[in-house]
């Protein structure tokens, strides 16, 4: 089992940013893919700022995954 630290923004955004980096995205792809501003993608892959939940759909979208994978492993 996967052992948790930080908060569940922090969890989630860093998951976001690990599945950024494996598809080889930008900060800049994934926020013109998400429709959200590339400083919000920012702050969310270092867990500064949660995600609203329509927000969530649209970047696991552009991560061409579901919500699930970002919710737990």
């Amino acid at each position: 089992m996967e052992r948790i630290d930080g908060t569940a923004g922090e969890i989630i955004g860093a998951r976001v940013r690990q599945r950024r980096l494996h598809s080889g995205s930008s900060q800049r792809a994934l926020a013109d893919l998400s429709q959200i501003d590339v400083s919000h993608v920012a702050r969310i892959g270092t867990g500064v700022s949660n995600l609203a939940v329509s927000t969530l759909i649209r970047v696991s979208a552009a991560l061409d995954t579901t919500a699930d994978p970002l919710f737990c492993r």
